[in-house]
């Protein structure tokens, strides 16, 4: 089991700091202000003036990830950061992202990108928290 990294260690993918297309981050906008929904890409990229092939190109050369794969990093980093500044179930952050309920889908991936089940993320996280305080 991997120990989640203390909140400054941990290594935010901020695509703020790149110099992406204009109409990157006007997608990652659409997909941030509703991370439940099922995105379709024709609709992000009619959304952004761009045919699905455009946009998949665009996003792939920019940003090393499909739009689908980016949909998900996107929905998986607001997990993380409510498994850290909230104390909402993993079930209520689940649906608040879209996943099926009582679907292993969301913790495979979420195992996947972080090394740890999202159970165990957030309660070694808390534990290295709780001894970084009284150290």
């Amino acid at each position: 089991m991997t120990q989640p990294p203390l909140r400054q260690e941990i290594p935010v993918r901020s695509f703020d700091q790149l110099q992406l297309d204009k109409r990157l981050y006007q997608m990652m906008d659409h997909i941030k202000a509703d991370l439940s929904k099922n995105w379709k890409i024709e609709e992000l990229a009619t959304q952004c003036g761009m045919t699905r092939r455009h946009l998949g190109r665009l996003c792939k050369a920019q940003t090393g990830f499909t739009p689908v794969g980016l949909i998900k990093l996107l929905k998986l980093e607001q997990a993380r950061e409510d498994l850290i500044h909230s104390l909402k179930s993993i079930k209520m952050i689940e649906a608040e992202l879209g996943y099926e309920p009582d679907n292993s889908h969301f913790r495979h991936e979420f195992k996947a990108e972080y090394g740890s089940s999202p159970k165990e993320w957030r309660k070694l996280y808390w534990e290295m928290s709780s001894q970084k305080k009284e150290h």
